[in-house]
This record gives C-alpha cells, structure tokens and sequence, in this order.
C-alpha cells in the first residue's frame, strides 16, 4: 500500500505544530510516524534551543530590530538584530571568542547567536551590518553596502549553493527569526562563511580573517551543544595561517590578533611547539617597530606590547587543565 504524503504531514502537524519540524523529521526518518522518533525529535529540538537566551524577567531586553536591503537579490525590509549601546558587558576568552553579560539592567543573551543577518530569499548572509544597503538615518539617503559590485555579481550567481545548505528547511524566514536555536545560529555563519569565501576568491582585506571567526564562532556553539568543536576550530586555524601567510588584514591590530589566535588554536588543539614560533614573531614585528619609533614619534608599541604579553601568558599556562574552560 502506497503512502499518504499529505496524511503523514498531517498528523506530523498535530505532533510537531511546526513545519521546519515536519520537514526535518521527514528528511531524517521518512513519510513513516514512529513515536520514538518523535521524542528523539523533540529532545533534538530542546537540545538545540538551549541556553539561547536568559530569562526575560531578569532584565530589559538589550537587542533591538532594525531593517535592511539585500545589495544582491534586492530584497527589502530584511530584519537585522542590533546590540543596545552598553546593553552588555562582552569579555573575549583566550580563544577570542566573545562571552556576553547583561549590563546596567539588561539581561543576558548570546549575541553570537543573532548576529548573522540573512536574507530569507537569496541567503545572502553577514554579521556586518554594512554588508547590507540602508538609508542614512540623518538624511534619508541610500547607503550602498560595501561589497564590490563584481563580489556582488558572482554571491548572485552562487545563490543555489547557499539554497543547498537549507534544504529541509520549509520556512526560511521562521528558522532564522528571534529566537534563534543553536543549530540555526551554526548554519547561519555557515551561510555567511560561504559569501566570505567569495570575498577572499577576490582578495578582499580581511576575508580570511573574517572566516578564522566565523568558525570560532561555530566551534563556541558546537561547544554549547556539547558538540565536538574540534573541526571548526581546525578550520578556524586554517585560515588564521592562510590570513597571516598571505598578509590579508587591513591593520596591525588584526595581525596581531590573528597571530594570537594561531598560537591560542595550536595550543587548544593539543600542537603547542607548532604555535610557539609565533610568539616570535611578534617579538620580530616589535624589534623592526622599535627602530622606526626613533624617527617616527608617532609609533605606539603599546598594541603589540599588549599582545606579545597574552600570547606569553598563554603559553606559560599552557599546561592548566581548565586553561579554555
């Protein structure tokens, strides 16, 4: 006897009252209702919504919405979260990823897991609201993103990649909303990952080190599901070292931060002699630094003197066992 499509979804309905839901138990168990799968399901979902955000009746709400334009499907009003001024207090642990804590009356939320905008139509995706186009809140006028116009035309032309990574996915725009899962959060940077790897096929400053991030990031979340986060952040040291080989920051500062983070990951990662040269590194940039101060005042050696100092502190407690606890 055939399978009734249509009455399985139906059921599912009353089961799951979701249709991202009914999707995904179709994609993973088939047009087949099993109530053990339901609970596996369901406990998934629970999972992978934990620890989103704190409970709102401890403080105001630090995020606000605001809307923008997609600069490559033309898509408007795509809704974009942003941080209140002060609404958090964000420390970076020693692997650079960022911890968030409610602040002068604000209640604590991830920020990492809303901060990717994504367009629900063409999946274009960044956590950098000047990616996308607005309008000037002064004057009312356009602002352009700041994606070149021939970055622009191949994430168009890439558009059915960036759809393959949510096939399953029924509501694009219900997925991604606030409140945001873990396992929505991940993809999301993934998507976003897949438009940086465009920007670093073109050499734009900082791609690659927006990548390095954007898989901190991932391998943090990973984290937060009790997930093994190693991959991403083997992935994330990838392109630290491709970052600093090949000298794609637009600063100093995020050189320094990128050579910090080679040696943070190599250490995490258990390799510690493979990201101890670069403590040397920054010993070298310091040296040539110094020279050039006597003839240029205007040189300040406090950066990377900051930095050489967390990279030694790091590795003098490199043995500690709860060293990225």
């Amino acid at each position: 006897m055939p399978v009734d499509v249509k009455e399985v979804k139906r059921r599912l309905a009353l089961l799951l009252k979701d249709d991202n839901a009914i999707s995904e138990y179709i994609r993973r168990f088939g047009p087949v209702i099993d109530m053990k799968n339901i609970k596996l399901l369901k406990d998934s979902e629970q999972k992978s919504s934990e620890g989103d955000e704190d409970n709102p009746a401890k403080g105001a709400d630090p995020v606000y919405e605001v809307k923008l334009d997609c600069p490559v499907c033309g898509n408007q009003e795509i809704t974009s979260y942003e941080l209140k001024a002060k609404a958090l207090q964000i420390l970076e642990n020693r692997l650079l990823q960022q911890e968030y804590s409610g602040a002068l009356g604000h209640r604590t939320v991830d920020f990492d897991l809303l901060s990717v905008t994504l367009c629900p139509r063409c999946l274009f995706a960044s956590p950098d609201k000047k990616d996308f186009a607005t309008q000037n809140k002064t004057t009312g006028k356009p602002v352009l993103s700041q994606i070149p116009p021939n970055t622009i035309l191949t994430l168009q032309e890439k558009i059915g990649e960036r759809k393959a990574m949510i096939e399953g996915i029924a509501n694009v725009e219900e997925y991604f909303k606030r409140p945001r899962k873990v396992d929505a959060a991940i993809l999301s940077y993934r998507i976003a990952a897949m438009r940086a790897k465009v920007e670093a096929f073109y050499e734009l400053p900082n791609s690659l080190l927006k990548l390095g991030f954007y898989y901190l990031k991932i391998a943090k979340l990973l984290k937060k599901k009790k997930e093994d986060e190693t991959p991403a952040l083997r992935e994330a040291l990838e392109y630290f070292v491709e970052c600093f080989r090949n000298s794609n920051t637009s600063s100093e500062t995020n050189e320094y931060r990128v050579i910090y983070g080679i040696l943070a990951l190599y250490v995490r990662l258990g390799e510690p002699k493979k990201g101890h040269p670069y403590i040397g590194v920054l010993d070298k940039i310091r040296t040539a630094l110094k020279v050039k101060a006597v003839e240029d005042p205007t040189i300040n050696l406090t950066f990377i003197d900051n930095w050489i100092l967390k990279c030694k502190n790091l590795w003098e407690d490199r043995e500690l066992p709860d060293l990225f606890k």
